[in-house]
């Protein structure tokens, strides 16, 4: 649970019931290559919502294309792209 370890160094300790979820859905988490097509898409998404992370875009955009829940402590910005896409993101705040 190294991102786990991560999270906390930068954020504090995680309570037992965030503990025990991140333990129960790490092991489903998934990564998409940024490729070239990605990228665009995760571009388009910044300038609809006015926001610069291509980063966060990307995560939104490949979230709501397989209807995955984000698990996160900064929703804010990940909502508002996902709004200015017209769609609505399934988020679990810690």
């Amino acid at each position: 649970m190294a991102a786990v370890a991560e999270w906390e160094a930068e954020h504090g300790a995680l309570t037992e019931e965030e503990l025990a979820f991140a333990d129960a859905k790490l092991d489903a988490w998934s990564a998409d290559d940024l490729d070239e097509k990605r990228a665009r898409v995760a571009g388009v998404a910044c300038a609809r919502s006015g926001l610069p992370d291509v980063i966060d875009a990307a995560v939104v955009v490949g979230a709501l294309t397989r209807d995955d829940l984000v698990v996160t402590s900064d929703a804010k910005d990940l909502e508002q792209i996902a709004v200015s896409l017209g769609k609505r993101l399934k988020i679990h705040r810690i």
